[in-house]
């Protein structure tokens, strides 16, 4: 938070010698909603973030997985996807635990 107080912090002392200056400034802000839950940012990570074994990273893509939410949302155990292992199935799951998240129990999906 410190971190991008200090880079508006910087950028409007930009804007202001630009102002000062004289010359026209078009300026494009976009601004993150605040509250949202930390589990709901995690389910819009690429699956690259989890830090994955290219194994278990490549039997995730085939199957069409390429997002948290993805993982999650998927209609079968990971071990009934295709090329998963129980080795890379449960390296998945535990990664997902280290981030608080966890597969729906059979039947919510």
């Amino acid at each position: 938070m410190i971190k991008i107080f200090n880079e508006l912090k910087e950028g409007l002392k930009e804007v202001r010698k630009i102002l000062q200056e004289g010359k026209e400034l078009k300026i494009t802000i976009t601004v993150g909603i605040s509250g949202r839950k930390k589990e709901d940012l995690l389910l819009n990570w690429p699956i690259e973030k989890l830090n994955l074994s290219v194994r278990a990273e490549q039997a995730l893509k085939r199957n069409g997985i390429h997002f948290v939410r993805d993982i999650l949302n998927t209609p079968q155990e990971l071990l009934k996807l295709k090329s998963m292992g129980r080795k890379s199935a449960n390296e998945i799951l535990r990664k997902l635990q280290e981030k608080g998240l966890s597969l729906p129990p059979k039947g919510r999906r």
